[in-house]
């Protein structure tokens, strides 16, 4: 967010020798509470604002990076501190008493209009958009084991960059100065302190001169190791699949980076010689707190690609929302997708979205998906068994029998692009996100509406359809730091409607007698549909997230939102119709879409 009328007040600031304040990773600028008597100009660095910091309803504000202020708004409106600031890397400011900006205001109103301009801005995003962290600077890399190629991952990874997203080259010991590059272990505490600002000092001026720097780290925990934690704003954790998923002495260095609201994002890249499927990736996500993981084939471009575009902030998100037979337009959407070129690096379902979406993430083609579930619904015979209602009126027995023949024993950490579904305890009233664990059976979970099919029982709880409380999860997809995030909705606005000239209660009878005459032909045909019990069911049982995913519809980069209002929710044997309605919304969308990313690469880093 750096602006070029306010650089000149920063500029003019500098000049005024202010005094130099440096917090280490994990240290606090300043606490909530505190009095607002400066503000601070960040010169080199990252720190992170959250609100209520430690507590039950902590809050996670912004980050603030070179060439910005932070503390501005408690010294103009005289007030006290509304967040916390942690630095969550070694930063290096400049202070500005309130006493030297009343005189800098004065002398220079314009630049102090340029001020208030950034912070009605920062106001502004604040309210249109959900809380976003920044793009990683330094990225520090490390072995879990002495077995890893971790040169030759960092050399290919930079080049699988992608296109604008600006120069990222690789840092080694080597490349520090011979002045800083080693710590005396014999040298007084004060000589050591020094030492390490100067190479805290190095890789801030580094970052400020790339878009993106990868820290490779030595195999053991030498000095640059431990320094490129610090300094790190996010850790891969590079390991060969297969190999001791034991955390070694880097990773439990790293572990004790425990300062509140400072620690870095980890994620882990587990690199595999051979194509999915895979296997034990849950043993290593046991033993750490791991943001997010992905699979690498290091021969594999596709794979290393995905890599960089998660890297960058420039991965795409796929959001499948619920809605019976109409979720089979999801496929005409990933159909387009693949016709025109763009690259899905993450999958996420609701209810039958989540179906779909667990054989995308399986690195199936849309023609695979689309023979799947033909065979799934329509050539293995009916979904449905019914039975006597006392907890649904479906025993479930041949929808679950399907997804175990879809999925297996499959594990969703094992999958080779990234997934999660979502569903909804009865018990607790709350939604609940699987990223671990049988993919058939939270599949299952996920799409199991309440009334229609059985709930799964898992703790004692009550486990249903996670359309009862989010039927497309785009906030959840943004807390993960989604890139760009493209959603499709196939539940209608308005849906179940009647003959209007219609008034009253039908009754059983009426219904029964009106489809009786309907199918056999009897006198003339009643103009009057009415819905059946499947269809009330599942509208009710997303009536409560409707208005939820209203509100949510302006986070998505790209909402797609299918007619399929004219489908019913056992529609299956018109797939292929339903499948070109997707098809056919996507191509409309998409090429707009795909030259909007190419312009930028997010508009929330556009200047005010």
């Amino acid at each position: 967010m750096k602006n070029p009328g306010f650089q000149d007040l920063l500029n003019r600031m500098e000049a005024l020798r202010l005094d130099q304040v440096i917090v280490e990773r994990g240290q606090l600028l300043f606490r909530q509470g505190d009095p607002g008597d400066s503000l601070f100009l960040v010169k080199s660095g990252r720190l992170r604002v959250i609100h209520n910091l430690g507590l039950p309803n902590e809050q996670f504000v912004g980050e603030v990076g070179p060439g910005e202020p932070v503390g501005e708004l408690a010294l103009l409106w005289s007030s006290t501190r509304s967040a916390t600031v942690v630095a969550v890397r070694f930063t290096v400011l400049a202070r500005v008493s309130k006493a030297t900006f009343d005189e800098l205001t004065h002398r220079y109103p314009a630049e102090a209009m340029e001020l208030m301009r950034i912070v009605a801005w920062r106001l502004k995003q604040s309210y249109e958009h959900p809380p976003k962290r920044s793009l990683p600077a330094n990225v520090a890399v490390v072995p879990a084991s002495g077995d890893v190629p971790l040169a030759a991952y960092c050399a290919r990874l930079t080049e699988s960059m992608p296109v604008g997203a600006g120069r990222c080259r690789v840092l080694t010991s080597s490349d520090v100065p011979p002045g800083i590059a080693t710590i005396a272990e014999k040298a007084g505490v004060a000589a050591v302190k020094s030492r390490h600002h100067e190479l805290a000092r190095w890789l801030s001026e580094q970052a400020d001169q790339s878009a993106m720097n990868i820290l490779q780290t030595d195999a053991e925990l030498t000095p640059w190791t431990q320094r490129c934690l610090h300094q790190a704003d996010l850790v891969v954790i590079l390991a060969r699949a297969g190999s001791d998923p034991t955390p070694g002495p880097i990773e439990q260095a790293l572990s004790q980076l425990s300062q509140p609201g400072a620690l870095p994002r980890v994620d882990l890249v587990l690199l595999h010689d051979a194509p999915a499927p895979y296997r034990g990736t849950g043993a290593w996500l046991q033993s750490r707190k791991i943001t997010r993981h992905y699979h690498v084939r290091l021969d594999s471009q596709e794979d290393r690609m995905r890599a960089g575009r998660l890297l960058t902030g420039t991965d795409l998100s796929l959001v499948l929302g619920g809605g019976g037979a109409r979720g089979l337009g999801h496929i005409g959407v990933f159909r387009a997708c693949q016709e025109v070129g763009l690259p899905i690096d993450r999958v996420v379902g609701v209810s039958l979205g989540s179906v779909i979406a667990g054989l995308i993430a399986q690195g199936l083609n849309w023609d695979e998906v689309a023979a799947a579930m033909r065979h799934s619904t329509i050539e293995s015979g009916k979904l449905t068994q019914f039975t006597f209602p006392l907890i649904s009126i479906d025993t479930g027995r041949r929808y679950f029998e399907q997804l175990d023949r879809l999925f297996g024993n499959t594990q969703i950490e094992d999958l080779p692009i990234n997934y999660f579904c979502v569903s909804c305890s009865l018990s607790r009233a709350r939604v609940l996100v699987h990223r671990t664990g049988g993919l058939a059976k939270w599949i299952g979970a996920s799409s199991s509406v309440p009334g229609i099919a059985p709930p799964t029982v898992e703790a004692g709880e009550l486990i249903v359809d996670g359309g009862v409380l989010n039927n497309l999860p785009i906030d959840l997809v943004r807390a993960d730091g989604a890139g760009r995030v493209l959603a499709v909705d196939v539940s209608p606005e308005v849906d179940l409607q009647m003959d209007s000239g219609y008034s009253g209660r039908p009754g059983a009878f009426e219904i029964f007698w009106a489809r009786f005459r309907a199918r056999f032909g009897i006198g003339r045909a009643t103009a009057v549909k009415y819905p059946n019990i499947i269809s009330v069911l599942f509208r009710a049982s997303i009536l409560s997230s409707i208005p939820a995913t209203e509100a949510l519809r302006k986070h998505a980069d790209l909402l797609i939102e299918l007619p399929l209002g004219a489908f019913k929710f056992f529609d299956w044997v018109k797939i292929t119709d339903i499948i070109e309605v997707g098809r056919r919304e996507a191509m409309d969308k998409l090429p707009a879409f795909m030259s909007r990313t190419k312009e930028s690469k997010s508009a929330d880093t556009s200047s005010p």
